[in-house]
């Protein structure tokens, strides 16, 4: 872990609250030390997300879609006497 991403997951209760204030969230004390809790699992998980990758790497920038079929064409109207 890098010291920034050190630092992230020992957010204190008061600093998560800011956080929170500052997202327009209102939570109780059970909410925000819920949420305090499950940022503590989530920092190191996030962390460990390879960063020093080329772009191309990436599936949503090397995968596309082939063009679509046009629309098949339409049916002659059957006459009928």
């Amino acid at each position: 872990m890098d010291h920034d991403t050190a630092s992230l997951a020992s957010l204190t209760q008061a600093e998560m609250e800011l956080l929170a204030r500052r997202a327009g969230l209102t939570l109780n004390a059970g909410q925000m030390a819920d949420l305090v809790l499950a940022w503590k699992g989530l920092a190191p998980l996030a962390a460990a997300i390879p960063r020093a990758r080329p772009m191309t790497d990436d599936q949503a920038y090397v995968f596309r879609l082939p063009p679509p079929l046009p629309p098949p064409a339409p049916k002659p109207a059957v006459r009928r006497k």
